[in-house]
């Protein structure tokens, strides 16, 4: 026992007595232990916001879109077909056709910005359905939403987000008030009540209008972007897509083996293919992290080899005093394990504090962001452990190395 006290005590007052050198040779093991907990903290950060997201439209909700499933990047172009109109969407709200659907919005985006007196605002406009706010679910803070008949009779009117009527009005009461878009008057009717991001959407930054009024008079085209549906339970959200899918394959007379000129995202398949996307991603950058472990581990060799080759002549007065091979090769084992032990937990702690950092930032910047820090304790458990393992594989030879010398040579060298 007292024997390996000793040889801890020698070990940590070789490292001390070149305290710069010891820090600069864990400089590589700090920096890829902190990159990999950096990593994996923002990703799962990044993860449990999109998921927080996505679920914020309900686990009932599903969008059906038009063009076949992107697999690339050549698909993306298929987004912008027209193949939902008011056929499809007569078809999907068919109780025969879709008996469990139970609330449906199709939506049409409307580029531009939007104007009151001599204040402009850019916001992101929406031409949606009566539903599209209980889809959402938000609430209005002052005036109403629109109706089903505002949207049967076309009405020139708006429901707006805070900082859109922040921007326009200022302290100003807007319901009533007109704001023009792209030439026409619009009457807003009601204003939505501060929310934040939601389901990827500013809703502060919102415009509604009735999907009608804005295909007829803002763009003058007869297909939607998208649609919104929403199943009558849980249970039956799959049943509910499955039926819209024969539903529109038999309206576009799409046989067995033919690709759909549309697709739908549910809320289960968004969640796997972000875990997928975020998986990944983590991967390839905690590789690339790895790069600066294994630079670290091979610059604490070669340090450890010049520290064997300093300290021969210490190594022979060792072993004339009775110091065995296993003890000089376990003090340069322990120096080797010592070194990377240290860096892997520096490099833990300023990881932590960068991540940390870094979503206060994100959260400063992006107010309405439901941004949490997330606590890697996994990543923390592997970065000690592998840096651990660093020491031992990188410093075995070194030690080796030190614990082979001759005690005759190694007392006569100068």
């Amino acid at each position: 026992m007292k024997k390996n006290i000793l040889l801890i005590r020698t070990a940590l007052k070789a490292l001390i007595l070149h305290k710069s050198r010891s820090l600069l040779t864990i400089l590589g093991i700090v920096i890829g232990i902190a990159s990999i907990i950096v990593i994996m903290a923002m990703t799962q950060g990044a993860t449990n916001l999109i998921v927080s997201e996505i679920k914020g439209i309900g686990g009932e909700s599903f969008e059906i879109l038009p063009g076949k499933d992107p697999k690339g990047p050549s698909d993306f172009g298929n987004l912008f077909t027209e193949s939902l109109k008011k056929r499809e969407l007569d078809a999907i709200t068919n109780k025969r056709n879709v008996p469990f659907i139970k609330e449906v919005s199709p939506n049409v985006l409307v580029p531009g910005s939007v104007s009151f007196e001599n204040e402009t605002f850019s916001p992101t406009t929406f031409g949606v359905g009566e539903v599209f706010i209980r889809l959402l679910d938000i609430n209005i803070g002052k005036g109403n939403a629109f109706s089903s008949g505002d949207v049967r009779s076309k009405s020139q009117i708006v429901v707006i987000g805070t900082e859109v009527a922040e921007n326009l009005f200022g302290n100003n009461n807007p319901i009533g008030k007109k704001i023009t878009m792209k030439n026409r008057k619009f009457t807003v009717v009601g204003v939505i009540e501060k929310t934040g991001a939601k389901a990827f959407l500013n809703v502060d930054k919102l415009v509604l209008i009735p999907y009608s009024t804005a295909m007829t008079y803002l763009l003058n085209q007869d297909f939607y972007n998208s649609i919104w549906a929403r199943a009558d339970s849980p249970e039956n959200v799959k049943t509910a897509i499955r039926d819209v899918e024969i539903t529109l394959r038999d309206l576009h007379d799409i046989e067995e083996g033919e690709d759909d000129d549309f697709h739908i995202q549910s809320q289960e398949e968004a969640l796997e293919r972000i875990s997928t996307i975020t998986d990944v991603l983590s991967i390839l950058l905690v590789s690339v992290a790895a790069i600066s472990l294994l630079v670290g581990g091979i610059g604490i060799m070669n340090v450890m080899l010049v520290s064997v080759t300093e300290r021969t002549k210490e190594i022979g007065i060792r072993k004339a005093v009775g110091a065995t091979i296993s003890d000089i090769r376990n003090q340069f084992l322990f120096e080797a394990i010592t070194l990377t032990l240290s860096g892997g937990l520096l490099g833990v702690f300023i990881g932590l504090f960068i991540s940390f950092l870094a979503g206060k930032i994100i959260i400063a910047l992006n107010p309405g962001l439901n941004w949490v820090f997330f606590f890697p304790w996994y990543a923390i458990v592997l970065s000690v452990t592998v840096s651990t393992l660093i020491g031992l594989v990188f410093g075995i030879y070194p030690a080796l190395s030190a614990s082979k010398k001759d005690p005759i040579k190694t007392l006569r060298y100068e």
